[in-house]
């Protein structure tokens, strides 16, 4: 358990992707992540549909390394949804 009094910072990444070329309507929301940062650990809190929140301690980098695979996860739907539209 982390006690918010420890928490120096707060990173929430929420990565979405939009076809190219569109600036309104609706994106899709890909993933929403929340990183807790203390004076010396990483935490990452998960927010499940059912109103639970799991805190981990994460190693370092392991933000970096998750941020590259949501965007590379981004790129992928993005590509897929094109393609599906024949815009690909």
């Amino acid at each position: 358990m982390i006690l918010p009094a420890l928490v120096r910072h707060a990173v929430t990444i929420t990565v979405t992707a939009r076809p190219t070329g569109t600036t309104d309507g609706p994106s899709d929301t890909l993933a929403l992540r929340t990183w807790l940062l203390t004076a010396k650990d990483l935490y990452s809190v998960t927010a499940a549909p059912d109103g639970s929140t799991t805190v981990l301690r994460e190693r370092a980098g392991a933000l970096a390394a998750t941020l590259q695979w949501d965007v590379a996860g981004a790129l992928d739907h993005l590509v897929g949804a094109l393609a599906a539209a024949g815009a690909a």
